[in-house]
């Protein structure tokens, strides 16, 4: 069990490059704020830390993380076998959470993504950026499975296979992948409510007042829509 209250720099540092290491059952807290759109700073930088990118096969598993001024949990690089299981967090003023492979897990209120991986399955994000249309709620550089993602300037959910997700963002598209199926995508004044160009958009519903709701290559039945309040498809 891991218990740890204030402090600076990593709470948990992986210092060096590291193979098979399993950090998990604790909580992290630190004492940056986040109030009237802004975070104040302080305490713990970063929760979870792995300085090497040659590191491999390290899980943090069941941690709750609050309170940070950097990331939250962050191990690097996107390699399958660094994961992110069954974790949640609330308040950073970085970066949420970046492993290969997240599952199970909940970040909001973040300054950055709140949860960035290669495969990313069953977790919500909610970055409150308003400056970085690079700023998911959830991303996922191969799959997005059964996720739920909030932004404000960048997508709520971004991936190239992107299924049973939902994104919503105010002036980004609520919804950007390769191919989307079965998904909602929400945006109040960005570009589109689900943007799936150059590829496929498969059963999705949508709602993107005044603008497109959804763009595609390929719609199956949906279709691009520039009427405003539309919603499209059996999701």
């Amino acid at each position: 069990m891991i218990w740890i209250i204030t402090g600076n720099g990593a709470a948990v540092l992986i210092s060096s490059t590291r193979r098979n290491v399993t950090i998990r059952n604790g909580h992290i807290r630190g004492t940056t704020t986040f109030a009237a759109g802004a975070f104040t700073t302080r305490g713990f930088l970063d929760g979870v830390a792995n300085s090497s990118g040659s590191s491999a096969n390290l899980r943090v598993s069941d941690l709750n993380v609050s309170g940070l001024a950097d990331d939250g949990i962050d191990l690097g690089s996107n390699m399958a076998t660094l994961v992110i299981e069954r974790c949640s967090l609330a308040v950073c003023a970085g970066r949420g959470m970046q492993a290969g492979i997240i599952h199970d897990c909940a970040a909001d209120t973040t300054g950055d993504s709140a949860i960035s991986g290669d495969v990313v399955a069953n977790c919500s994000g909610e970055t409150v950026n308003t400056a970085a249309a690079a700023a998911f709620g959830v991303s996922g550089l191969s799959n997005v499975e059964n996720c739920r993602g909030i932004a404000v300037s960048g997508p709520g959910v971004q991936g190239v296979n992107v299924s049973n997700s939902r994104g919503t963002s105010t002036s980004g598209n609520g919804l950007a992948a390769s191919n989307a199926i079965n998904c909602e995508g929400v945006s109040t004044s960005g570009s589109n409510g689900v943007n799936a160009i150059g590829g496929t958009a498969s059963f999705c519903r949508v709602r993107r007042d005044g603008g497109v709701a959804i763009i595609a290559s390929n719609a199956i039945g949906t279709g691009t829509v520039t009427a405003p309040n539309k919603s499209l498809g059996t999701p």
